[in-house]
């Protein structure tokens, strides 16, 4: 079964109302604080960002929004930006809010880990560019 971006195992997740950033923001997107905000909001991750991190769940953010669903810790879709192996930590991609693994450089840039369930079955597999994986996001 495909999995859909954004979307959360029932019962293993907590999430918090945010602040949402400029712009659209599809659902699935990791997502930084934004202290260009006040109070500090939620923008999308890239390359550059460290934690906190979240993950916007439920549905894509609009331009004109001013709220999001942010899940802060549990199992939740992503997109992955490039191939990553299973039992591998992610981190953010240089496409805004996608993951790449995890370059094991700093701490402040681990988001989650990829167990190998791309919706493909029990069987872990690597995940392929633009493929919606499932990561266990950390408490940070």
């Amino acid at each position: 079964m495909a999995l859909i971006a954004g979307q959360v195992e029932p019962f293993h997740h907590r999430a918090k109302k945010g602040t949402k950033g400029a712009g659209v923001i599809p659902s699935g997107s990791t997502l930084a604080i934004d202290t260009a905000l006040t109070p500090d909001g939620w923008k999308q991750a890239v390359t550059a960002s460290v934690k906190p991190f979240g993950v916007l769940i439920n549905a894509d953010a609009a331009t004109g929004d001013t709220n999001i669903a942010v899940c802060v810790e549990g199992e939740v879709n992503v997109v992955a930006e490039a191939i990553i192996q299973p039992n591998t930590y992610v981190m953010p991609g240089t496409a805004a809010g996608q993951v790449k693994a995890w370059d094991g450089a700093a701490e402040t840039t681990k988001i989650g880990l990829y167990l190998g369930n791309n919706g493909s079955g029990s069987t872990p597999v690597a995940c392929a560019a633009a493929d919606v994986i499932a990561i266990i996001k950390e408490a940070d």
